[in-house]
């Protein structure tokens, strides 16, 4: 059975959820085999799952952290408010119902089941389980029936840290006035504090946490000073609700573009890519006196409550605006119930989120949706129909938007990862300036964000710009939190209160005497590669992010990488395993960047196939070539190579200005490869190549977003698909 540490808080937003976030990470890098958990969230910011489950963005991010794939079971239990009274509940990833908060309160107790069973799969499953709590830890009226803070770690003998908030002020009373409404058992339970958000020099508390550690009896593990420059998701809209700071002011020199800070605003962090742009101004308002003409794009964000949000934008006087803003030129785009606001009429005659059956939109786009009672949930991957960008995200909505009439035209082109089975989602009118969709996540695409963002820029004459990295430069930002954490957390003393540090003391040479006695050092090569594919899908549960052939290709990218994060950013052109297969059985020719990749091809498997791999970087025509026009020479082989591409496989495993200068050859007709593998890894271009090879849908391609990659990645897709084609000769 796993150990297990539990984060509690004096209050809500005191980082809770930074903490165990942080710990997943530190965990992880010391090498444990780390999970989150949380029995209970509160968040109308949420995710789909592998599963295609529904959980908090919270426990996203920290199984991200944790370098794990989410799962339903790390949030069992996720609340999605929907009024001030009501929630709709979302239990193990699906819609179970929809509660008013004291008819919930009493039925708790009967979910209890449910949230054991996820803690205990977790925990036959990881070494090690970090865990949340929820609000304060303490309070009395909501202890009886408590789920997710000290009648949750009771039930796992948890020890718990419990965090503070200095920045509020009040410190004292927080820890110590929380510690004294504790039971002797959660008095037992509890090991020490955390203080979070301080400001100053940390000398002149010392005589605080004696002061703490003297009337607690626990000590003060860590002292976290404030910071601004670590990039976490927030956890719900809480953090966007309760901004009080006035907005930035719009400069003709930046893209200005206003949200509208919606009642029952939902997935705000959609937007929060935007923000990490440097010439971009993002603007959450919430009175129409704070929007202005000068804003470049106005956005709706996603919204827990279409049905009241709809009649508040009526009543505010948002409606006129907003026309009125569109009628002079002005670009709008909305977002899930953004998009569905967008539209002429939102039915609700179920009675899903609202007593009020039907409300009149803002009559920009030509549809309208009708509010069932089955909630989609799903992640897509597809391309806009406007700008030829490649898109991935995902789906979490009660409501099915249609087309009224044949004015404008569809958004996006999508279909299920791991499906080709693919349809049309959102709308769009006057070329794009006033469009919606429902995919989340959208914005995270990166040439995408880069073509919307360029757009804008174009309009206002300022010059375009590449996307700066997205979301996958969050994996970083996790290693920057956990270093944050350690420099000023006691880790080894809280890695000894949770027990792990005698296991981890045990004495070295009897531990290797026990791993060299059950070492097999003589098994087979095909017995290793069975025992790892083995283990690869013992990791990875069904419903897996991608299917069939899929699968087997991305399998084999974690076999020759031991990289788990892969899964996230792999992305299959729809026709790229079939034109690969068909290709490689016909006897195609194989053209690799990089000697290390031609040798790296099964040559056995080449030879069956009937297949040559070639690569021309060390042709002396080459090296001249790149001399005289100062071109590398991975460039200039691809045009060396241009006569013979024709239904050749591409194979870019290391320089990005192969895979450039080959999707320009592509572009201007001058070659027709099969298919695509394009895997170039680095710091400079790496990512930028491969967004524009997820840019066009000429050519069938595989590849992955990102820095990542390197030619035994982009040879072990080859030598798969080789291994395909020969069992369907």
């Amino acid at each position: 059975m796993a150990k297990a540490i539990m984060f509690l808080g004096t209050g809500s937003d005191v980082g809770k959820s930074i903490a165990a976030t942080a710990f997943c990470r530190i965990f992880k890098r010391r090498g444990y085999k780390v999970a989150p958990f949380k029995a209970q969230n509160m968040s109308n910011n949420s995710y789909v799952t592998v599963e295609g489950g529904e959980i908090g963005r919270a426990q996203v991010v920290q199984a991200e952290a944790a370098d794990v794939l989410p799962s339903v079971h790390m949030n069992p239990i996720l609340l999605k408010p929907s009024s001030n009274l009501g929630s709709q509940i979302i239990l193990h990833g699906k819609v179970f119902g929809q509660m008013e908060a004291l008819a919930y309160h009493n039925f708790k107790p009967r979910l209890k089941n449910a949230v054991f069973e996820s803690f205990e799969r977790l925990a036959g499953e990881y070494e090690l389980i970090v865990m949340e709590g929820a609000g304060s830890c303490c309070e009395i009226n909501f202890k009886e029936n408590d789920l997710v803070n000290f009648s949750m770690a009771k039930a796992v003998n948890a020890p718990c840290i419990i965090v503070a908030d200095i920045d509020r002020g009040g410190v004292f009373a927080q820890i110590i006035g929380s510690f004294h409404l504790m039971t002797r058992k959660e008095r037992e339970l509890t090991v020490g504090f955390l203080i979070n958000k301080f400001r100053g020099d940390q000398n002149l508390f010392s005589s605080g946490i004696e002061y703490i550690e003297k009337k607690t009896g626990r000590p003060v593990l860590g002292l976290i000073p404030f910071y601004r420059d670590i990039l976490i998701d927030s956890e719900d809209s809480v953090a966007v609700q309760e901004d009080k700071r006035r907005p930035k002011p719009v400069d003709t020199a930046s893209v200005n573009i206003a949200v509208v800070r919606l009642p029952s605003i939902s997935n705000f962090t959609d937007l929060e890519i935007l923000e990490r742009e440097p010439d971009v101004v993002v603007n959450y308002l919430f009175r129409t006196l704070e929007f202005s003409k000068e804003y470049d794009c106005l956005i709706l964000p996603g919204a827990k409550n279409v049905m009241e949000d709809a009649a508040w934008l009526d009543r505010t006087g948002w409606k006129k605006v907003i026309g009125r803003f569109v009628k002079e030129g002005g670009k709008i785009f909305g977002i899930c119930g953004g998009y569905q606001l967008l539209g002429e009429k939102i039915k609700d005659p179920l009675g899903v989120e609202s007593d009020r059956k039907e409300v009149e939109g803002l009559n920009l786009l030509p549809i309208e949706t009708l509010l069932e009672d089955q909630k989609v949930v799903r992640r897509v991957t597809g391309i806009c129909l406007i700008n030829g960008k490649r898109v991935r995200g995902y789906e979490i909505h009660m409501g099915r938007s249609k087309a009224l009439r044949h004015k404008g035209e569809p958004f996006l082109r999508i279909h299920q990862t791991g499906d080709k089975k693919s349809w049309d989602d959102g709308w769009s009118t006057a070329g794009g300036r006033i469009a919606g969709t429902y995919v989340h996540g959208i914005l995270d695409s990166q040439g995408f964000r880069g073509e919307f963002l360029n757009n804008l820029r174009r309009s206002r004459g300022l010059e375009e710009k590449a996307a700066r990295q997205g979301r996958l430069g969050r994996f970083h930002q996790y290693d920057l939190l956990a270093d944050h954490f350690e420099a000023h957390c006691d880790v080894e003393k809280i890695i000894s209160l949770m027990a792990l540090r005698q296991e981890d003391e045990c004495d070295g040479r009897s531990a290797k005497v026990i791993l060299m006695r059950d070492i097999d050092a003589h098994i087979e090569p095909e017995a290793i590669e069975k025992s790892s594919f083995e283990i690869i899908e013992s990791e990875v549960h069904e419903p897996r992010p991608f299917e069939g052939d899929e699968w087997l290709v991305a399998r084999r990218m974690i076999h020759t990488t031991a990289d788990f994060e892969l899964l996230s950013i792999i992305n299959f052109h729809p026709d790229a395993i079939k034109s690969g297969i068909v290709a490689l059985q016909s006897g195609c020719l194989i053209v690799t960047d990089t000697e290390m990749a031609r040798k790296g091809i099964t040559s056995r498997r080449m030879d069956q196939l009937g297949c040559r791999v070639e690569c021309y970087i060390g042709e002396l025509e080459v090296k001249e070539k790149a001399q005289k026009e100062k071109i590398t020479r991975a460039s200039a082989a691809v045009d060396h190579a241009l006569s013979r591409l024709n239904r050749a496989i591409y194979v870019v495993g290391n320089a990005p200005t192969a895979l450039l200068r080959l999707l320009e050859c592509i572009k201007e007709g001058k070659c027709n490869p099969a298919v695509i593998v394009g895997m170039p890894v680095g710091f400079v271009n790496a990512a930028e190549s491969k967004e524009a090879l997820m840019g066009q849908t000429d050519i069938p391609f595989i590849t992955i977003e990102g820095r990542k990659g390197g030619t035994t990645l982009a040879v072990s897709v080859v030598n798969q698909l080789a291994e395909m084609a020969l069992e369907g000769v």
